[in-house]
């Protein structure tokens, strides 16, 4: 009888993972800054920060003072309302041991493990943390930047069919990448052509995964996740970028952004293309009576719709602003917001010295469209910049 039990839970199992697709419709993208997604993922044509050339490799040009800018470390913690709970739970129902003394402990794990998914069924699941140490030259005729970031995220689906079975559909990212990229100006500086090369290794999972299997494979999971479900790849990957500060209304200090990143939809092992973005942006920094900077901007990302996800404008369209409301070498206190994928973000950043802490909300959209499905996310950053 339970031979027959077993069969048909299993039997169940394989139907629901047939017809169950992953759910999440999330853009690959290598590192997401804190800074830059507190004022809506807007950097194509403003710059500021090491991390910009990940969006426009030309984007060091923009600082036209003989300096260097260090990212000595900064690591950030990347959450959603339910993200580090859900995966403790999970942590905890797969700990569990032999409750009724039967010999069969995964049935006991495998209660647990459905009981979690019970109370997050229908809910999202996010969590992740990035590295990264960077430097830029700007300034002259010439700037260059160089770094290494190091990235991993889970976001999770939750599904809870029956009392027997739920399924969870898991997307994990994880990137070691390091990077380089020089920029050239000309006609006095105010056109800059630049070009970015990253070596991308990537390690990724977009698959379903039932509770029997996460009950079964016990702290094994994440191994059975990243190793048997996922594949990897990695290649050499080049950007293009180029600014054009616009000569008229001058007060506004207006720069065109175009970046290419990704150039030639190179491939990535088992993981096939890694798709190309053609990507435009306008930003201004006008002079405001009081503050020491204003940025704003307006981005359209992939304009040719090549993440074949969706063809969706809206998600595509981002807009921001940042205030340096504080800035002085001894202490830095900058605010920011924008529009990203139709919703809201914001942003607060406090540097003393070389200390600097963030704090950055923006909301992911894991559908096909603005207001489908929207898993609001958080990022608490901490580093070492100057």
């Amino acid at each position: 009888m339970r031979r027959l039990y077993n069969f048909l839970s299993l039997l169940l199992v394989f139907i629901i993972l047939e017809y169950s697709h992953a759910q999440i419709f999330e853009y690959p993208q290598i590192y997401k800054d804190p800074r830059i997604m507190g004022m809506g993922g807007v950097n194509i044509a403003l710059g500021g920060y090491n991390t910009s050339v990940l969006y426009n490799p030309a984007s060091i040009s923009l600082n036209e003072k003989n300096r260097y800018i260090v990212d000595m470390f900064r690591f950030n913690l990347s959450y959603d309302k339910d993200g580090i709970k859900f995966f403790n739970d999970i942590q905890d129902a797969i700990s569990v041991g032999d409750r009724n003394k039967n010999g069969y402990v995964e049935d006991d794990r495998l209660t647990e493990v459905l009981s979690v998914l019970n109370k997050y069924n229908g809910k999202t699941a996010h969590a992740g943390w990035d590295a990264v140490v960077a430097i830029s030259r700007t300034g002259g005729d010439v700037a260059y930047s160089f770094g290494l970031l190091v990235s991993t995220k889970y976001t999770a689906k939750i599904y809870k069919y029956s009392h027997t079975e739920g399924v969870v559909n898991i997307y994990f990212d994880n990137y070691i990448t390091p990077f380089a990229g020089m920029s050239f100006n000309f006609f006095q500086k105010s056109l800059s052509v630049a070009f970015l090369w990253k070596y991308v290794f990537r390690r990724s999972t977009y698959d379903n995964v039932s509770a029997r299997e996460i009950a079964y494979k016990g702290h094994e999971i994440d191994s059975y996740i990243i190793d048997d479900l996922g594949d990897e790849g990695r290649s050499h990957v080049f950007d293009l970028g180029v600014l054009y500060k616009i000569p008229f209304l001058q007060v506004l200090k207006l720069t065109l952004g175009i970046s290419i990143q990704n150039v030639g939809n190179p491939k990535l092992g088992e993981l096939g293309k890694y798709p190309q973005t053609i990507n435009v942006g306008i930003g201004a920094n006008p002079v405001i009576k009081g503050f020491r900077g204003l940025k704003l901007g307006i981005d359209f990302f992939d304009i040719t719709k090549n993440i074949n996800i969706d063809k969706n404008n809206g998600k595509r369209i981002r807009a921001g602003m940042e205030l340096k409301v504080i800035d002085n070498p001894v202490l830095n206190f900058t605010v920011r917001t924008g529009i990203y994928q139709g919703y809201i973000t914001g942003g607060i950043e406090a540097r003393l010295a070389v200390i600097s802490f963030i704090f950055t909300t923006y909301a992911e959209e894991l559908g096909v469209y603005p207001g489908q499905d929207k898993d609001r996310r958080y990022i608490l950053s901490a580093g070492l910049s100057w």
